[in-house]
């Protein structure tokens, strides 16, 4: 049977979180900057000229990527602080069974 995300990242050691972490930032940072390349400058005074030059697709593929990028920066921070949370709870409580609830 096929685990969920959920209960892969759970498994991983606190070093491959922190690496996939790591890496997952670099490549967010590598698209980024590829958008910015593709999409002009933001800070050059020149954008606005370049962004009317630029196609209609181009422009919407950007601005795509400018949603997904947001997007993985959350959901690494979501897993980075699940991970980090688990950590704290484990050393708090160490191996003794704990129930934890989310309530309002």
């Amino acid at each position: 049977m096929e685990q969920s995300v959920e209960e892969k990242v759970k498994e991983l050691s606190d070093e491959e979180v922190k690496n996939l972490y790591e890496g997952a930032m670099q490549k967010i940072g590598q698209l980024a900057m590829s958008r910015d390349e593709s999409a002009g400058n933001p800070s050059s005074e020149d954008y606005e000229k370049k962004l009317g030059q630029m196609t209609l697709s181009r422009y919407e593929s950007a601005k795509k990527l400018d949603e997904i990028i947001s997007l993985l920066q959350i959901l690494l921070g979501e897993i980075h602080a699940q991970k980090s949370q688990e950590r704290s709870h484990s050393r708090k409580h160490g191996n003794k069974i704990c129930i934890t609830t989310n309530r309002p």
